[in-house]
């Protein structure tokens, strides 16, 4: 199949399927917006009037960036399940996993046989539709695919390889719901807004 026409052509399984809330299979949003929470990159001068971009440092097993995602979209309402599921995983004060079956990238400074976390969990194994071969990773060794030179399970990633490894995933984000809103624009047509904020954590 020819990945030229647009991502519903794609074979890593981006945005096909059904969406994943807390355990419950949903349609495809009507729209939906996924922005990087405020960075942790700053600049420190150097003497030499260079600047060199610095990070917060997460530990040895962390990838190079460390950043949660902000998500925001909209559905149309069908089935009184669905609200009552999406009110009461917001309503919680809990975090609960939200999978837009997108993708997410982690590259990580690797040694060949030391274990490294991923920011989130892969989706195979949380969502269960989803397995490697719907969804594969996709690994790089210094720029290059290499498909061996990791081994990624649920959040780990095994070096199998010395080198910078990247590794191109399909994750589950654990959120918690900052707020959702109410449309109804006409007789029976019922539109949900919704906020997720992504919770970090490993």
């Amino acid at each position: 199949m020819s990945e030229d026409q647009g991502f519903n052509h794609w074979e890593d399984g981006f945005l096909q399927g059904g969406l994943y809330l807390a355990g419950l299979e949903v349609p495809k949003l009507q729209a939906y917006r996924r922005d990087q929470q405020e960075g942790t990159l700053w600049g420190l001068k150097t003497h030499a009037n260079t600047m060199i971009a610095q990070r917060l440092y997460h530990g040895v097993e962390a990838p190079r960036l460390r950043r949660g995602y902000n998500f925001s979209g909209k559905w149309l309402i069908w089935d009184r399940a669905f609200i009552e599921k999406i009110r009461e995983a917001t309503g919680s004060g809990e975090p609960f996993y939200f999978a837009p079956l997108d993708r997410a990238t982690d590259t990580f400074d690797a040694v060949s046989g030391e274990t490294y976390k991923l920011v989130r969990p892969l989706a195979r194994g949380i969502v269960p539709w989803v397995t490697a071969v719907t969804h594969p990773d996709g690994i790089e060794l210094d720029g290059v695919v290499d498909l061996a030179a990791a081994t990624v399970s649920g959040q780990n990633v095994v070096a199998n390889d010395t080198g910078v490894i990247t590794v191109h995933y399909t994750p589950a984000y654990k959120v918690i719901g900052k707020t959702i809103s109410d449309d109804i624009p006409t007789n029976n047509g019922y539109d949900l807004s919704f906020m997720f904020e992504e919770f970090v954590s490993f």
